[in-house]
């Protein structure tokens, strides 16, 4: 990648101006003076570009045009617009398919369009012409060049891949752009290398740093009940949890308490005692209390749409600001404008009610992207997106943030959590949705994943990754035990907010047994992930262990290679060579160590010995085995000395087994009483 211009164009009250020039000098037009800087770095550079204007002008364009030889074997990884638009890699002959103008009267029946960037910036029809947002990469291999914008505070960031000309642009989307001060309209990191390396830097230049904390796990009430949620439903599911004492952290309510969506002070007939003494219950559980809000948005039969119109956003034609529509609703609903003083003062009265009389512990804030439908007041799409969610901040303050339905770019170490896929849907794909709609924020838990898989660089530095639920249920449910267990699987892999929406009273034995073997949760880090069109192959460690995780999201058996050694499956037991998964199967697996007095393998949790608590001791002496499993009883193998005749394991003596050249014994223990 080589930058060969940047253009600016701009006008003032008396005149149009165009330019183009090289990087690297400060330059001086009517009214503007532009700066460049260009900042070497270990694993690339940063780019500056600084406009310094000597009175009110307007931005029309911002652009960086680079070179860029394409080669068949790259991938181009595209970031979507926002939380629900489909991320992932893309073949440099690909294209991101446009709305049909056949269908135009489904995408405006549903509003579709206004969910993505399909109106301010549509695609290119054309193979190899492909834009996203923010950050992008082109990987061959092993080996990523990355594009990143290190801030969207003034503007969102289009980064075009234009194959067949061997070019990409990077652009600012300067709808609306008015400026009077210094702006640094680009701040880049352009890199080259290994991937994790590359982030590693990207987060580090925004000051960033790795947020290593544990994985966060809970129950919300959406993916079952919807808007149908009662105060009773809430109660059963919380008792489910608290009876069995499930180690989560976050109980949540969703949709479906409120009056109405915007009167967020009012809950409905539903919930007769009101928030505050649900939120009690779930702290007495022992959980933190979640709720629900869409703080930007209104729904047609809300007190504020009937009472408050002037707190309603207007498009060009003066009527109100359709965002988006929703049969769960009354239809409709509508943009509110941040800007008006009467909007953020109703705002701050509502998240202080949330948050501090009904003292709830986080805030899922959801259609975020609605407050920056349209550019206004000299203001890009962007900054109003970022001043949207530094208000948002500075309401919640010590409270934590799930953020969703957003730009991601605009929310990067705002928000404690955000969604980085689309809505899962209770099937594995809406197929009318994906090929005969194109509509790239649809419901569908193969594009949640996809999303999930190829967004996991932001995991723990942006905020952590909240990969939308995993459903394990059988009633309600139209995804078969394969494609269920994929989801629990990659969640667990990439995500760190891991989330389920089902009621444990209607899991059977074995679906207990499943949920179950999530615990106890450990770090993972993802050493590397390897992709052959749908199928992965996720290399992992935990503790000084080795995994590998095979997924195949297609609907046809593939035939998989495992690395070479012996590997431990808690579903296959001891393998190698190679593996065939049917239709969206996944498999974990635990390389065996090679040494003896070690685990070799465990089936008390999804990833095998990671239920292990401790094992210490030695062959002569003996071995103390000990578990934090939260099965009722756990089979651990540990690998022995080909010699070894008898070992003794927690007092007792167990003959070795053997298979293939590895020798082992088994023990089965109970886990440890939880408190």
């Amino acid at each position: 990648m080589k930058i060969e211009s940047i253009s600016i164009s701009y006008s003032t009250p008396a005149k149009n101006y165009s330019l183009k020039y090289q990087i690297g000098s400060e330059l001086w037009y009517p009214e503007l003076q532009i700066k460049s800087k260009r900042v070497p770095l270990p694993q690339g550079e940063q780019i500056q570009i600084s406009l310094h204007p000597q009175t009110k002008i307007h931005i029309t364009s911002a652009a960086i045009e680079m070179s860029h030889h394409y080669h068949a074997d790259q991938r181009i990884f595209l970031n979507g617009y926002q939380s629900w638009t489909e991320s992932k890699e893309y073949g440099i002959e690909a294209q991101l398919p446009p709305l049909r103008p056949v269908l135009a009267p489904i995408y405006w029946h549903y509003q579709m369009p206004l969910y993505g960037d399909y109106l301010f910036y549509p695609s290119n029809h054309k193979q190899g012409y492909l834009h996203g947002f923010t950050y992008s990469y082109i990987r061959q291999g092993n080996n990523y060049q990355f594009i990143g914008s290190l801030s969207e505070e003034k503007a969102f960031t289009i980064i075009q891949h234009q194959v067949p000309k061997k070019r990409i642009q990077i652009l600012k989307d300067c709808d609306g752009m008015d400026i009077s001060s210094e702006t640094t309209i680009f701040d880049l990191f352009i890199g080259w290398g290994q991937d994790q390396k590359l982030y590693q830097q990207y987060f580090d230049l925004m000051g960033l740093p790795f947020q290593n904390q544990t994985d966060v796990t809970g129950w919300t009430s959406w993916y079952n009940y919807y808007t149908g949620i009662t105060q009773e439903i809430i109660s059963e599911n919380l008792e489910a949890f608290a009876s069995r004492r499930i180690p989560i952290d976050i109980f949540q309510i969703d949709d479906g308490y409120q009056q109405a969506v915007g009167d967020w002070l009012q809950t409905n007939t539903k919930f007769p005692a009101g928030m505050k003494v649900i939120a009690d219950q779930i702290h007495q559980a022992g959980y933190k209390a979640g709720l629900w809000l869409a703080p930007f948005i209104c729904e047609e039969n809300s007190e504020i749409f009937r009472l408050k119109q002037d707190w309603i956003l207007r498009d060009q034609k003066k009527n109100p600001l359709v965002a988006g529509y929703t049969h769960l609703w009354s239809g409709k609903f509508y943009a509110l404008d941040f800007e008006h003083p009467e909007v953020r003062e109703y705002l701050r009265q509502v998240f202080y009610r949330v948050l501090h009389e009904w003292d709830f512990d986080m805030v899922k804030l959801d259609f975020l992207y609605a407050v920056a439908l349209q550019p206004r007041h000299g203001k890009t799409r962007g900054q109003l997106m970022a001043e949207a969610m530094n208000f948002l901040v500075e309401l919640c303050r010590e409270k934590q943030i799930l953020g969703c339905g957003v730009p991601l770019g605009s929310v990067f170490g705002k928000v404690d959590f955000c969604r980085i896929g689309s809505d899962i849907g209770l099937s594995w794909e809406e197929w009318k949705l994906q090929s005969a709609l194109r509509f790239r924020e649809r419901v569908s838990s193969y594009s949640a994943l996809q999303s999930t898989i190829h967004r996991r660089g932001l995991h723990q530095r942006a905020f952590i990754n909240d990969p939308d639920v995993f459903l394990l249920r059988s009633e309600n449910m139209r995804m078969n035990e394969n494609q269920k267990k994929t989801i629990f699987i990659l969640n667990l892999l990439f995500g760190g907010l891991l989330f389920t929406s089902d009621n444990l009273n209607q899991y059977s034995n074995d679906q207990i047994h499943l949920y179950s073997s999530q615990f106890p949760l450990k770090k993972r880090v993802i050493q590397q992930v390897q992709q052959d069109k749908d199928a992965f192959m996720i290399q992992m460690q935990s503790e000084e262990k080795n995994y590998v995780i095979l997924a195949n999201l297609t609907g046809h058996t593939r035939k998989m290679n495992l690395p070479t050694g012996r590997i431990y499956s808690m579903d296959t037991t001891f393998v190698q060579g190679s593996v065939t998964l049917s239709p969206y199967q996944t498999h974990c697996y635990l390389q065996v160590p090679a040494l003896a007095g070690q685990v070799a393998g465990s089936n008390g949790h999804l990833f095998p010995a990671m239920d292990v608590d401790s094992l210490q001791g030695n062959a002569s002496s003996g071995y103390v085995l000990s578990t934090q499993s939260f099965l009722l009883s756990v089979k651990v193998m540990i690998r022995v000395n080909e010699h070894t005749k008898k070992v003794k394991i927690n007092r007792k003596w167990l003959t070795p087994k053997i298979w293939d050249s590895i020798h082992y014994v088994e023990v089965e223990l109970q886990p440890k009483k939880r408190k």
